[in-house]
């Protein structure tokens, strides 16, 4: 999924959640990212990625970025938990934090 923001700023972090975000026994009935790759793009096309795991409780997960003059940045699932459900993959947050 592919977030894009109005006005370029610096992406400090952010807090992604996965899961459905309705308590603990509904969570582990789906599938949740385990590794993610975030790819950060700026206005002139440039772009750069890095790839993190997800710890598995449900609680939001902070995830430093510090990367300046961010206009899109793009989530992309590249493993889950509870892949043996045979579940859809639930993201309950991403929430953004930065400064223009």
């Amino acid at each position: 999924m592919t977030f894009e923001f109005a006005e370029p700023f610096r992406v400090v972090y952010l807090l992604v959640r996965g899961g459905n975000g309705l308590g603990e026994e509904q969570r582990l009935q789906e599938a949740r990212p385990s590794r993610v790759r975030l790819t950060y793009t700026t206005p002139d096309g440039g772009s750069t990625a890095e790839e993190v795991r997800l710890v598995d409780d449900g609680e939001p997960q902070r995830l430093d970025a510090g990367v300046s003059d961010v206009s899109a940045v793009t989530l992309t699932i590249l493993d889950v938990h509870g892949r043996d459900l045979g579940a859809p993959v639930a993201l309950a947050e991403v929430e953004f934090f930065g400064r223009q």
